[in-house]
């Protein structure tokens, strides 16, 4: 029986900053020693809202759903240990009365980064839908591989005499252009016969091991390493994506304790969005751990449509340009065989700072009358932080959780447009030559 709670935490991190300065002059008799703490703290407030289900592992093993929503805020973070050294020595310049000197030297050290918890940014909404969609195609992929093989006999079938004949004569047009050649070169260089189309013959190779040999090879895979594969009833399936939607770096300054010159750190700015899906899902195996055979070779309803689709004259192209494939097959998934499931949607928000540093042309100048003995001098060690912020919301899987939504995408792979231009090379040319 789960049980409503609510819960709420401090989290602290500590500034502390211990300085000694030391001035001394002397003209007769200027002397200043001052050594003082300083401290600070920053406090947020964690917490976690929803219910608690102790008797999750009882229900998880009897096939129940044991998913209780939640949400809530967690903040960490670490300082590290930072010192500062800082020196000069004065004179009086040459011809100058009266004749003195004075001597500065100061240090502090502690964790004085400037470095502060994150905000949470609102994710944008082209970031939540294109990181749904990547976890629930993972999810679904999941589901395939629990419950059937990853080939699509359907589109096996319609390709099944062209790839037949692959494996019988595979690669026949560049082979037979390899072979003539030479030939053919000769005859070109002698004015007679047509110019060599080894070009036409390398692009219908690379199409055919592209979308011949290459799908034919992996369904054949496919099937053979199902064969007498136990399965158990059910079985647990998981998948997650994530995306960066903000990122900057800035640099800020500020003082320390009795140190002359000015400090400064980068900080980087990262915030996250991830979503996960997590459970089980109904094999629907016997008790010798088999499917039927429909089921394994996706012939059932539930896979007709999505079949149908991918046998479509250059589906594989449509699917460089949207996502229509997974839509179509979230549509299409049995939810009726999710026997349990967990949604969680997180926001990471990180706020590194590098060990500091300090400009050179911040420290003091030479005051006019003086030269430096010792000219001004400041060394910095560490003061490098990370600090976290995190925001989640866990749920139980509604059935548009697994719904992807329609995207518009230019393909950005090399790859993607390298098969599409091999498809349509010989229009390309053709448009070409008309317009030269």
């Amino acid at each position: 029986m789960s049980k409503s709670t609510f819960k709420q935490s401090l989290q602290s991190l500590s500034y502390s900053e211990d300085g000694q300065y030391r001035y001394i002059a002397t003209d007769g008799s200027n002397f200043q020693d001052a050594h003082a703490p300083l401290r600070s703290i920053q406090v947020v407030q964690s917490s976690f809202s929803g219910n608690e289900n102790p008797a999750w592992r009882d229900a998880i093993k009897r096939g129940a759903d044991a998913t209780t929503a939640a949400s809530g805020i967690s903040y960490k973070g670490t300082n590290s240990w930072i010192s500062i050294t800082y020196g000069h020595t004065l004179i009086t310049a040459p011809g100058v009365t009266p004749s003195w000197y004075s001597t500065e030297d100061s240090e502090t050290a502690g964790y004085i980064s400037r470095n502060t918890f994150p905000a949470f940014l609102s994710v944008p909404d082209s970031v939540r839908t294109d990181v749904n969609n990547r976890c629930i195609r993972k999810f679904l992929q999941q589901y395939t591989s629990a419950t059937s093989s990853s080939n699509l006999t359907g589109r096996s079938i319609k390709h099944l005499k062209h790839d037949l004949h692959t494996l019988a004569n595979p690669m026949a047009g560049i082979r037979n252009e390899i072979s003539t050649y030479l030939s053919k070169l000769e005859k070109v260089s002698k004015g007679r016969g047509k110019r060599s189309t080894v070009t036409k013959s390398i692009r219908e190779a690379y199409l055919e091991l592209t979308f011949g040999l290459q799908p034919f090879t992996e369904d054949v895979t496919d099937i053979v390493l199902d064969i007498g594969k136990f399965r158990y009833p059910s079985v647990p399936i998981s998948a997650s994506a994530h995306a960066k939607f903000s990122g900057s770096v800035i640099r800020i300054g500020f003082a320390t304790f009795y140190i002359p010159a000015q400090i400064f750190q980068n900080i980087q700015l990262t915030s996250v969005y991830s979503v996960r899906l997590k459970g089980a899902v109904n094999t629907h195996a016997d008790g010798s751990g088999n499917i039927g055979v429909l089921q394994s070779n996706r012939l059932l309803p539930k896979d007709w449509l999505p079949t149908a689709i991918s046998i479509l004259p250059y589906a594989w192209m449509a699917n460089y340009f949207t996502n229509v494939s997974d839509v179509i097959d979230s549509w299409c998934f049995p939810v009726a065989d999710l026997t349990w499931g967990c949604r969680t949607e997180r926001i990471d928000c990180v706020s590194k700072s590098a060990d500091a540093d300090f400009v050179p042309s911040s420290l003091p100048e030479v005051p006019q009358g003086f030269v430096f003995a010792r000219a001004p001098f400041c060394t910095i060690y560490g003061g490098s932080s990370e600090l976290t912020a995190s925001q989640f919301t866990r749920g139980s899987i509604q059935t548009s959780d697994l719904v992807a939504k329609l995207q518009l995408k230019i393909p950005t792979q090399p790859k993607q447009w390298l098969n599409m231009m091999a498809a349509f090379a010989p229009r390309i040319s053709g448009i070409v030559r008309s317009l030269t």
